[in-house]
């Protein structure tokens, strides 16, 4: 009788801990598909050096694109002036649109240089006036001659935690939530109690 329950016990355990693997399994799979992704896109592409400069000041930094995505933190408000280079080659704004905000998501465009003669005119550059921040930069495709590309401010996102007394549920409309989004709590007491006061 011992021997049938440890059996039965290591067969349960075996199950289980199969079980357990395979949604872990689903579970990596699911994290590494969601991270592949940013506002929709597929994984950024080749974008090069992004070389910028703060209030007009004449020493460059660069920031590298190769993996397709990076990001600049400004700790004050900034007046950021910016272009890309790629292969040896500098790319220039495009020439009509306005200058990326930092506040959406929105494709904006640099081309490829053509013009003989090295050195850069301001007409090459975009310059944002940004609050103070963390700014992404995703680079969503560069076919060699024309660099498209996402900049927008990162956004921190607050865990929501419900907790209920036990005699019904709270629920949230969305798990985590950035500064000024709209959630809804939905409170439905058990059966013989009603909703004191919100």
């Amino acid at each position: 009788m011992k021997t049938k329950l440890r059996r039965h016990y290591r067969s349960a355990v075996s199950v289980l801990l199969s079980v357990c693997m395979l949604i872990s399994c689903m579970t990596v799979g699911l994290i590494a598909t969601d991270a592949a992704k940013v506002d929709g896109e597929s994984v950024g592409a080749n974008g090069g050096t992004m070389w910028y400069s703060l209030n007009g000041a004449t020493n460059w930094s660069s920031l590298d694109l190769s993996s397709g995505d990076g990001s600049i933190t400004l700790s004050s408000a900034q007046s950021l002036q910016f272009n890309f280079s790629y292969e040896n080659t500098t790319y220039k704004k495009e020439s009509s649109g306005n200058a990326p905000t930092g506040r959406q998501a929105s494709n904006y465009s640099f081309y490829a240089k053509k013009t003989a003669g090295g050195g850069n005119s301001l007409e090459d550059f975009y310059i944002a006036s940004l609050a103070a921040g963390t700014y992404n930069i995703h680079i969503v495709g560069n076919d060699g001659n024309q660099i498209t590309f996402n900049f927008y401010k990162a956004v921190t996102e607050y865990a929501i935690t419900t907790i209920s007394n036990g005699n019904g549920s709270l629920t949230s409309s969305l798990a985590t939530a950035a500064k000024d989004a709209e959630v809804t709590l939905t409170a439905a007491p058990d059966r013989g109690y009603i909703l004191n006061t919100v």
